[in-house]
This record gives structure tokens, C-alpha cells and sequence, in this order.
């Protein structure tokens, strides 16, 4: 078991374990989850592709009443997750489960299906010493494989939940459409105040459904080195992301 430190997500009212090195939890979960639309997935269950520690399950269900089930290639944080959600008091709501995205093959059809994958190219940018941190980030298989896993396991019109590299998302796009998904919202995030190159993007799409693409004002992160008013509304106060 790898050592683990307690952090905290919506001004201390979800504390979750982390490794105490190598993958930490970073804002891009809490946006993930805070793009779902609750009001059309209240009560509805969730894959949650790569899950980590859990992070955007839990953030998930401190939003709406949801049932996630989470999905991860690395035994060591899953342990973790399995912590966090006997800490919370939400083992009947949350599962997880030990695979790689490529093999997975479940029974069960969702209602939505939500992924922060990595996004380092292999090849690309410095290995890290630290296993679990280095497996966080390395796409270790193509974003293809990840978009063919979702609609898979997604119903007929589900909903499908991205955050991802900006400068990735040609290649997002192109894969979502091989892989069947329309009707996509994108949402640019931008690091701070006065910056307008984008570095991360949230998408959203469905499964066989299909209408214009939207391309929506983009969210700014920072501003000097706090965060900006509106990302301290969802981080501290668990406002919605409206994009779809």
C-alpha cells in the first residue's frame, strides 16, 4: 500500500486520500465534473474512465444522487479510491473496477461516461521517476481506443464528458466522430487573465447524435495567482459548468 496524505475539494467538505508522492489531484477533475449537467443525470449511473483515486466520481455525486463506476489501470490508487468512498460513507454508490480501457467489457449500459485521460503522447515530455505519476499522464494507448470504450458502455444518446490538451483537439474531434459521437460542445480553458492561448478544453458529445458543433467562451482559470471569481464559485461552492 503506498503512503497516502488526505486533501481536501468544496472548502472542506470532501476530503479524499492521495498518494503523498506522485499523482496528486489537480483542478481539471473538479471541472470535469462540474460540466456534467446535473439536471438531465440526476439518479443516472456514470462510467468513470481512468478514475484515478476517484476524484470525479465523488465530486460527481457531492453535485447531484448519481451511481458512478470507476474504472482504472493502476491497483494502487484504486485502493485508495476504495478508501475514499468507505471514508465517505458511499460504498453503495460508487464501484470500481481493475482494467485496462481497451479490454474493458461490461454487461451494463450507462447513461454517461466521463474521462480525464492522459495526454502526453509516448515519446513526448520527461519520464517521471514516480510510477503512478508518470502512468497519469502517458497515453500509453491511442485517445481512440478511450472514445471506442465510451460507446461501448454508453445508451443510445449518453452523454460523453472530456477534458483534455487544447492543442490535442483536432485529434479529439477526429476520434470522437470515428467512434460515432456529434453534437459537440467545447468549452476552452484559459490559464489566466490576458493569456488567449487555451492549454486545456472540455468537450461534450453523444452517442449517435449529431447537430452543429458549439464553440463556447472560454473559461479563464487565474488571475495574477489566485483563481478567478468563477472558478472559486465551482471549486469552493460546487457551481455547475453549464456547456451543454
Amino acid at each position: 500500500m503506498i503512503k497516502a496524505m488526505e486533501f481536501t475539494l468544496f472548502d472542506g467538505h470532501l476530503p479524499l486520500l492521495q498518494p503523498a508522492e506522485g499523482y496528486r489531484t489537480a483542478l481539471d477533475p473538479v471541472l470535469l465534473a462540474a460540466a456534467v449537467n446535473a439536471d438531465r443525470l440526476a439518479g443516472a449511473h456514470i462510467l468513470d474512465l481512468g478514475c484515478g483515486i476517484g476524484t470525479v466520481g465523488f465530486c460527481l455525486m457531492a453535485r447531484f444522487p448519481c451511481k458512478v463506476t470507476g474504472v482504472d489501470l493502476q491497483p494502487e490508487l484504486l485502493q485508495l479510491a476504495q478508501k475514499n468512498a468507505a471514508k465517505l460513507s458511499r460504498q453503495d454508490d460508487i464501484t470500481f473496477i481493475e482494467s485496462n480501457v481497451r479490454d474493458l467489457q461490461l454487461e451494463e449500459v450507462f447513461d454517461a461516461v466521463v474521462t480525464n485521460p492522459p495526454y502526453v503522447e509516448i515519446g513526448r515530455g520527461s519520464p517521471n521517476r514516480v510510477d503512478n505519476r508518470r502512468m497519469a499522464h502517458l497515453e500509453s494507448i491511442p485517445f481512440f481506443d478511450w472514445a471506442k470504450a465510451a460507446a461501448r458502455h454508453l445508451k443510445q444518446g449518453g452523454y460523453f464528458y472530456i477534458i483534455h490538451r487544447a492543442d490535442r483537439l483536432h485529434d479529439l474531434l477526429e476520434s470522437l466522430r470515428r467512434a460515432e459521437f456529434g453534437s459537440f460542445s467545447v468549452l476552452p480553458l484559459y490559464p489566466r487573465t490576458g493569456e488567449n492561448t487555451a492549454k486545456r478544453v472540455i468537450i461534450s458529445c453523444r452517442k449517435r447524435k449529431y447537430a452543429p458543433l458549439r464553440l463556447l467562451q472560454g473559461l479563464v482559470l487565474h488571475e495574477g495567482q489566485s483563481y478567478t471569481d468563477r472558478v472559486c464559485d465551482i471549486i469552493y461552492r460546487i457551481q455547475p459548468l453549464m456547456i451543454d
